[in-house]
């Protein structure tokens, strides 16, 4: 396998036509190749600033923001390679192994979108995969339900599913409770219950 390292300068870029992989070094990915010859692509981060383990770094990123970037390379087709930098002792640092819990709660949830594809099936506010059977729909930035004297409200909105065929059978991945779908294919999305606020939701539908 041939693997171009763009660095941070040339991201994603195919240098020769016998490239299999191309890299996405701390910058978002996107699809490479052609349906006659696919490109297979990583995407490089680090929790904190190095790429080793450094006591004064406290610029630590948010699950929420990684999680992001998992659903930007699942979204087309990329692998998403996270670095912990370990202690001198050989164990992963505290602030590191709690972000990786976090991490592993939403995956946990919404596992079917992790390891399904892209999708030919698009939607407005949404990054649509499928695993042949299902499809998956990631909406960012969804909040829980608020007290509106304490919290300010984000906006909710809607996805619309862009096919001439029907979404039916549509349901949260992380709670399995319904959606209604409307007649022009597009649900409201819904918040988070108090107690749980898990950044991203992924909604599973089926097409007839």
């Amino acid at each position: 396998m041939i693997i171009n390292n763009t660095g941070l300068s040339d991201l994603g870029k195919v240098s020769h036509k016998e490239i299999d992989s191309v890299t996405f070094e701390r910058g978002k990915p996107f699809a490479v190749g052609s349906p006659e010859r696919p490109i297979a692509g990583e995407m490089c981060e680090v929790i904190t600033d190095h790429w080793g383990y450094s006591k004064d770094d406290i610029c630590v990123k948010p699950p929420s923001r990684l999680i992001e970037e998992l659903i930007d390379c699942r979204a087309c087709g990329c692998n998403f390679l996270l670095n912990t930098g370990l202690k001198p002792n050989g164990k992963v640092s505290e602030i590191d192994r709690e972000i990786l819990f976090s991490i592993g709660k939403w995956i946990k949830r919404n596992k079917d979108f992790v390891y399904s594809r892209p999708s030919k099936v698009k939607a407005e506010n949404a990054d649509v995969l499928t695993d042949g059977k299902y499809y998956y729909a990631a909406i960012r930035n969804v909040p829980m339900v608020f007290d509106e004297n304490v919290t300010k409200s984000g906006e909710l909105g809607r996805v619309k599913i862009l096919t001439e065929k029907r979404a039916v059978n549509a349901v949260w991945l992380d709670d399995r409770k319904k959606i209604k779908v409307g007649k022009d294919n597009s649900f409201a999305v819904a918040p988070f219950g108090y107690g749980t606020s898990l950044s991203a939701r992924v909604a599973r539908f089926t097409l007839k």
